[in-house]
């Protein structure tokens, strides 16, 4: 054993990559300082019938509050002990120490050494690379007026309103029809499916996402009051499982027929927006369009930045730390092919056939993590109580709760822990930026 300083000895050995495992031993000469001071903040505090607090005989007392001092004298001893070896052994933990026992932590006996074990993730020793003066580069932003104009023509273009039409129907239009399929009768039947296999004045579009397979295509050209038969085939990889790979005659009867229609860019418009010229609203879209660009390029600078700080460091993470940047990107790609259609089995499956990747990525993120939190240390960063404040707030907005209540409702989830650590994060990542050597590639003409 190594012995350390206060009398406390401490062997301290490594099981796997960023996991310790470490023993602890407390001589009975300090263990007895914390016993005699447990014995007095218990006296001072007890009541027992016919003395007054800090009066009781200690035989009494230990008679009666024995067992309470014993384990706040081993509770004491394990904090104090721990707060030196992080010290000592000069440790950064990345989990909370988990004894053997959590519920149950060794007794303490008086007059007697006081040993513990526990095992406990910490972060990796690492040398920073140089993260300032990095060399990047960054295309200069430029917004044309054809940038502007195409943005502004699609406003214009959400805000268009269908409205009736005397002419056959074109490719974006919309139709109010009734319509059939000669299907089974207990496919007609079948709530999961009915809907699509017959409606009435239901309105259907001409164009994608399509209701039914190739309707946008075949219904081209239909009037009002006009009816027509179409064969429609669902694919394989039809949404209604129970239509797939099936063939059906619709019959369509067309109601009525809508057209878009796109409102010009005149006063009207510009006074429900709120503006007083034409100008002006080119001038507000060029600049959120310089924004946008702008917040790109960024956005690949700090990516330059990242892989520049990651070059040729290989150092071990600590594994839950790992395990939960994998399962985030799991949980994060299993919700992104579900809002794709995917089946939770062809999810599943999936993911197993990524795991290499997933592992890959997490790891990634995982090491930036690190980096990021020593430079933000060497670097003496602070997040601001203002910092936090600005959060909550938005958090109580968000959820339409008093700011007192959302503090609370973050301290009990972890949240404020988890956002201060992600400001921190990005405050070393934008020290890092401000300090790049960021040379500005010039826009071609």
């Amino acid at each position: 054993m190594e012995k350390q300083s206060m009398s406390i000895s401490v062997n301290c050995s490594e099981t796997a990559p960023c996991c310790l495992s470490v023993a602890v031993t407390i001589p009975a000469a300090d263990t007895q300082k914390a016993y005699k001071a447990a014995i007095r903040k218990v006296g001072s505090e007890a009541k027992v019938p016919g003395f007054r607090p800090g009066k009781i005989p200690v035989p009494m007392l230990l008679q009666n509050f024995g067992p309470q001092i014993n384990a706040r004298v081993a509770e004491e001893l394990i904090d104090a002990a721990i707060s030196q070896v992080v010290k000592e052994q000069d440790l950064d933990f990345y989990t909370r120490p988990k004894f053997d026992s959590q519920d149950d932590l060794p007794l303490y006996v008086p007059e007697l050494d006081y040993s513990f074990t526990f095992t406990v993730e910490v972060y990796p020793k690492i040398t920073l690379p140089q993260y300032k003066g990095i060399s990047v580069s960054r295309q200069e932003t430029v917004v044309t007026d054809e940038e502007v104009e195409e943005y502004i023509q699609n406003i214009l273009e959400q805000r268009g309103t269908f409205e009736p039409v005397q002419r056959p129907a074109r490719h974006g239009d919309i139709l109010q029809a009734d319509y059939s399929a000669d299907a089974p009768e207990e496919m007609l039947n079948d709530d999961q499916v009915k809907y699509l296999l017959k409606g009435e004045n239901s309105w259907l579009m001409l164009r994608e996402p399509e209701l039914l397979p190739g309707i946008a295509t075949a219904l081209l050209n239909v009037s009002a009051g006009e009816k027509k038969d179409v064969e429609i085939n669902f694919p394989a990889d039809f949404r209604n499982e129970a239509l797939q790979n099936k063939t059906y005659q619709f019959h369509f009867e067309i109601k009525e027929v809508k057209g878009k229609v796109t409102p010009v860019l005149d006063d009207k418009f510009l006074k429900e927006l709120k503006l007083e010229s034409e100008e002006q609203f080119r001038s507000a879209v060029k600049e959120m369009l310089k924004g946008r660009k702008d917040q790109s390029e960024d956005g690949k600078v700090r990516e330059q930045l990242l892989q520049a700080l990651l070059s040729g460091q290989d150092f071990p993470v600590p594994p839950s730390m790992l395990a939960q940047y994998k399962n985030t990107y799991q949980q994060e790609t299993a919700r992104m092919m579900a809002y794709q259609g995917l089946k939770q089995d062809d999810i599943k499956e999936k993911l197993q056939a990524n795991e290499s990747a997933a592992e890959s990525q997490a790891l990634t993120a995982a090491r930036q993590e690190i980096i990021l939190r020593q430079i933000g240390q060497a670097e003496n960063i602070e997040v601001t109580n203002q910092m936090l404040a600005n959060v909550v707030a938005n958090f109580a907005d968000k959820n339409g709760i008093p700011f007192s209540k959302a503090l609370q409702k973050m301290r009990e989830t972890g949240q404020i822990f988890t956002v201060s650590e992600s400001i921190f994060r990005e405050l070393a990542l934008r020290t890092v930026q401000d300090a790049a050597q960021i040379e500005v590639i010039k826009a071609e003409q």
